[in-house]
């Protein structure tokens, strides 16, 4: 894996989730492979998973030492907030003011796809969610789409887009199975995601289609919700529920799977998916956000509309049916995902930090 040595790196400060563990989703591992490209990667956890109490405890402990860091540490220069929405927000913007008294920069970087959403439905806080946002030196967002939409805050030179970067395997650590249609889904249990979408257009394939294709989901969330649907589904041959995966098993299943699956209903740039094609799987996914910048209808897999049944039903079949296309498609998603490989990523980054931190010298 690439290593980008930089002087701009020690002075710039990440707050965002807590990467060690075994859960996390995109933002998570985003900040993973960050945190093995940038030295030094300078970094404090303002969320962590567990119950109410301790996630309070442990936001509220965050909060003390960024403050100690910001008095004792004078090289900091910009602060990097990892933010999405809702109570991910909230907690950012508070640093957000508590970096901006002690006269840091600041990199927005808004991760995932339900921020309109979660503005929209604002009410009297949104003059408070603009402020935050105009306190940005810089805005990072995931694709074209996002540009437009942040065009509403704040002015083009201070929006970017950085894609999120995939580590790159090489060819002979994926070892596709042989016979029936693998196909993956990766994410939290809930309907946002596409997730019973998916079991109900599994449900609608023709028997024959269905015998010969098999899904694996990863996961946690409404698990009950999940398995209930399964059975009344009766799909429970086509389908396997492996609760929440990581490290080997996430391996394991990458590599033994031929397509992946995302019938998501918001979406910033998912980096599952760039994982997908980064192992030159097809992809089926929903038209939102960023995808549409990465999956091409036909080419490298099939975009639907979000809570299409039948669309979703059609594009597995195809892939099933014509198997030739796996590899094909599959080729096409190893080269559409090369400009979010980390070697082209971080250089792009590191432009962010230079341009951030002339502005802090000249101000």
């Amino acid at each position: 894996m690439l290593c980008v040595m930089s002087l701009n790196d020690k002075k710039v400060l990440h707050i965002g989730p807590s990467f060690s563990g075994k859960r996390g989703g995109g933002m998570e591992a985003v900040l993973k492979i960050y945190s093995a490209n940038l030295s030094p990667f300078r970094f404090l956890p303002s969320y962590t998973y567990g119950n109410i109490l301790y996630k309070a405890w442990f936001t509220f402990i965050f909060f003390i030492r960024f403050i100690k860091t910001l008095i004792v540490d004078r090289e900091i220069r910009a602060i990097h907030v990892h933010a999405a929405s809702d109570s991910s927000f909230v907690r950012k913007s508070i640093a957000v003011i508590i970096a901006k008294v002690f006269r840091k920069r600041i990199i927005l970087h808004m991760h995932g796809g339900e921020f309109s959403s979660f503005y929209k439905k604002a009410g009297i806080i949104k003059p408070y969610l603009r402020f935050i946002i105009r306190r940005s030196d810089i805005l990072i967002c995931l694709s074209k789409q996002w540009i437009e939409y942040y065009s509403g805050f704040l002015p083009a030179s201070k929006l970017r887009i950085l894609n999120n970067p995939v580590v790159t395997i090489e060819h002979s650590l994926v070892n596709k199975k042989t016979g029936k249609v693998c196909f993956l889904f990766l994410g939290l249990i809930v309907e946002r995601k596409g997730i019973y979408d998916l079991l109900k257009a599994i449900s609608l394939l023709d028997k024959d289609v269905r015998d010969k294709m098999h899904l694996e989901i990863g996961g946690d969330g409404e698990r009950e919700k999940l398995q209930q649907m399964i059975s009344d589904l009766n799909i429970s041959e086509s389908v396997t529920f492996r609760g929440w995966v990581d490290g080997v098993l996430k391996e394991e299943l990458f590599s033994k799977a031929n397509v992946y699956i995302l019938p998501s209903h918001f979406e910033g740039l998912p980096v599952s998916i760039l994982e997908a094609m980064s192992q030159g799987m097809p992809v089926i996914a929903t038209s939102v956000g960023g995808i549409p910048e990465i999956v091409i209808d036909g080419k490298n897999g099939y975009l639907v509309n979000v809570g299409d049944i039948e669309a979703i039903r059609e594009s597995m079949t195809k892939l099933i049916v014509q198997p030739m296309l796996l590899e094909s498609m599959g080729k096409e998603s190893e080269i559409l995902v090369r400009p979010y490989q980390d070697k082209a990523v971080f250089p792009a980054l590191q432009e962010i930090y230079s341009t951030v931190l002339q502005k802090n010298a000249a101000a």
